[in-house]
């Protein structure tokens, strides 16, 4: 069983190990079209991550966006590994995990 972590911390591959850390696109054994998404998304994130708290809160709209963003490539993860991984998602904007 793999456990990964999705999550745009600045300047990572957006996807880890638990217990490994960040990944490669070779480690990770997704498509490189999705490898792809999953960089794009974090290149996205990488603007709020920069941001102070309140300005967190201006930019609810768009850390909720990128959040369902990042849960859509969750499902496609799994889709693409799986019954014999368990991911999770931590959202950069809200600091915090977000289950579903």
């Amino acid at each position: 069983m793999k456990y990964l972590i999705l999550d745009a911390n600045y300047q990572t591959t957006g996807l880890k190990d638990r217990y490994e850390g960040y990944l490669s696109e070779e480690q990770s054994g997704l498509s490189h079209e999705l490898w792809q998404e999953i960089q794009e998304w974090v290149k996205s994130y990488n603007v709020i991550i920069m941001i102070e708290e309140r300005e967190r809160e201006i930019n609810l709209e768009k850390i909720n966006r990128l959040d369902q963003g990042g849960l859509a490539i969750c499902d496609k993860i799994r889709g693409e590994l799986g019954e014999n991984v368990k991911i999770e998602y931590y959202s950069e904007g809200l600091l915090k995990k977000i289950y579903r």
